[in-house]
This record gives structure tokens, C-alpha cells and sequence, in this order.
């Protein structure tokens, strides 16, 4: 699952859009869209914690995307190497679902916020990205819950 967070505002006829990747400002038939900062080293006391808050968001979705795949990778692994020595890898894959539910609720939690909070003067409102990650979150509840239904 991919989750991406993204707030916009408008004021009079240019477009501001914060993400946690990457921000754009549009106006009229022109976009201009600037990489955000890889790390928190150049920002000032007053961005630090929107800084912050951005890297912890982007560090749990990214988490929770890899540990979702890994665990798809040992549901599979179960299904087709059908041994006593899958006890392992099923207390694996029932865990790892677990464990990137947890991760995904910390990323999209905080990657709202930090969209709600990134810019005090500019009221952002949240896009559909952000309903697209709670979404995705939502998917892997349900996911989390059929896997440990599996036996």
C-alpha cells in the first residue's frame, strides 16, 4: 500500500499544495513544484517541528509499505512450500501485518497533522490523498484481522 499525504490552499487565483514529498504553488496555466528537503538540518527553530513531523511521517509509510510487501512475500511463501518448517514463516506473516498496521496508523496520523500544522498562515485543507491513506490504513486492519484468522 501506498500512502501519500497532501493538503492545498488557495489564495485569490494561486494554488498552494504541500505534500510530503514534495510542495507546488500553481497559478492560472503555470505549476511550479519544488522537492522538500531530504533532512531537518537547514530548517530554523520555527519549521524544526513541521520538519520533523514530515520526516517521522515519511519514515513510518515507508515502513509501513516495505513490512506490508514482506509480509504478502511470506503469505505466499506459505501457500506454495506446504512443510512442517512454515511454522516460522506463518508466526512471521501473521506479526508482520501487524506491525505495518501499526507504522501506517503512526504515518497517516502524523502526516495529517503535519499537513493541518505545516504552514500557520495558510489553512490547507485535506486532499483526497490523505482519504486515500486513511483508506489504505483501513485495508490493512482488515488485512491484519484475515491473517490471523489463518491457521
Amino acid at each position: 500500500m501506498k500512502y501519500v499525504f497532501r493538503g492545498s490552499a488557495t489564495i485569490e487565483s494561486v494554488k498552494s499544495t504541500v505534500g510530503l514529498w514534495r510542495t507546488c504553488v500553481s497559478s492560472d496555466d503555470t505549476t511550479k513544484c519544488l522537492k522538500l528537503a531530504l533532512t531537518c538540518s537547514q530548517e530554523t527553530s520555527e519549521s524544526l517541528p513541521a520538519c520533523n513531523e514530515m520526516m517521522v511521517s515519511r519514515a513510518f509509510t515507508t515502513i509501513a509499505c516495505i513490512i506490508s510487501a514482506l509480509s504478502a512475500l511470506c503469505l505466499f511463501a506459505c501457500a506454495i512450500i506446504r512443510t512442517d518448517s512454515n511454522r516460522i514463516v506463518m508466526i512471521i506473516s501473521k506479526i508482520l501485518p501487524l506491525i505495518s498496521l501499526v507504522a501506517g496508523v503512526i504515518g497517516v496520523a502524523v502526516g495529517i497533522a503535519f499537513i493541518n500544522n505545516s504552514t500557520p498562515l495558510l489553512d490547507y485543507e485535506i486532499d483526497v490523498a490523505a482519504i486515500m491513506g486513511i483508506t489504505a490504513v483501513a485495508i490493512n486492519v482488515i488485512g491484519a484481522l484475515f491473517t490471523l484468522m489463518i491457521r
